[in-house]
């Protein structure tokens, strides 16, 4: 037995009538609650498709931009942490008749722990936790010019081996090699 196919037509959104010699056409009114959730099922597959693409291209885009923003926070916090050496190294000279400190082991008797002498972004693993274990080998910075007066600021007095960074007698940190006196 062959069925034949019928086709409706829409007079009224609830009332279905079948239309005299027209083909099939689509069976939802375009009111009906099923299509407009059928054209909600369709957007929300659309915002996942985009948001799906989205995420694939920013992933990568991620890895990239996450080492460069981990160096210059790394970088930072070195700036900061040789500045802060740097003050505690004119209070040493306050102390000792206005000459900074020869050798970092110097300032232990002001500092508690020698690890503020690691550069965040020195990834070696040396970090001596107590002064006992500190030596110039487990520091990221060395001093340049050891026994300076305080009142030299023209001349670095502490580097960083890992970022480069100088500090001055004053506290102020350069990355230039040479800095013009204040």
């Amino acid at each position: 037995m062959v069925r034949e196919r019928r086709s409706f037509s829409f007079d009224f959104p609830h009332r279905l009538q079948p239309a005299q010699g027209s083909q099939l056409p689509n069976f939802l009114p375009p009111t009906s609650p099923c299509r407009r959730r059928q054209s909600n099922r369709m957007g929300n597959r659309r915002i996942v498709l985009i948001s799906s693409a989205l995420a694939i291209v920013a992933i990568p885009a991620l890895a990239i931009v996450a080492p460069r923003v981990r160096h210059h926070t790394e970088s930072q916090s070195c700036a900061n942490q040789m500045s802060s050496i740097g003050t505690v190294a004119r209070l040493w000279a306050d102390e000792h008749h206005g000459q900074m400190p020869s050798d970092l082991y110097s300032m232990s008797n002001i500092l508690n722990t020698p690890q503020i002498f690691a550069c965040p972004g020195d990834h070696t693993g040396h970090v001596s936790d107590t002064w006992a274990t500190f030596t110039p080998s487990n520091c990221s910075y060395e001093i340049v010019a050891p026994g300076i007066s305080k009142n030299v600021t023209n001349t670095a007095f502490l580097r960083c081996r890992v970022h480069g960074y100088l500090v001055y007698s004053d506290g102020t940190v350069s990355r230039r090699a040479h800095r013009h006196s204040k």
